[in-house]
């Protein structure tokens, strides 16, 4: 069975995935996990960046221009970007991410 350790002050997850990311916090009065909704109003973003000669855009709206602007937009590479790292924080474990536990899915439901 899984148990947890009690840490005191607030839990934050976030959940970048290759194809859409998400944010969450612990809410100790409620004890349950609660997902925070982006600028558009939705639980997870597309996992999408791109660059425009003005901006840079993030989620939805580096998104909805990929096909216009395909030369400039970065999908699905986060888990290449982040794979190696693993290693590397496996390794620091016990010296710097102490506090950072893997979170099960079912606890989100």
């Amino acid at each position: 069975r899984f148990m947890a350790r009690k840490y005191e002050g607030l839990g934050v997850g976030i959940d970048l995935g290759t194809t859409y990311s998400c944010v969450a916090v612990w809410q100790e009065q409620h004890s349950r996990v609660e997902i925070i909704h982006n600028d558009q109003g939705n639980r997870t973003t597309p996992s999408f960046v791109a660059f425009t000669e003005e901006q840079r855009l993030v989620g939805d709206a580096a998104k909805n221009q990929a096909a216009a602007n395909p030369q400039n937009t970065v999908f699905g590479i986060f888990y290449f970007l982040l794979l190696p790292l693993k290693d590397l924080i496996d390794m620091h474990t016990n010296h710097v991410f102490h506090h950072i536990t893997p979170l099960h899915p079912t606890f989100l439901t």
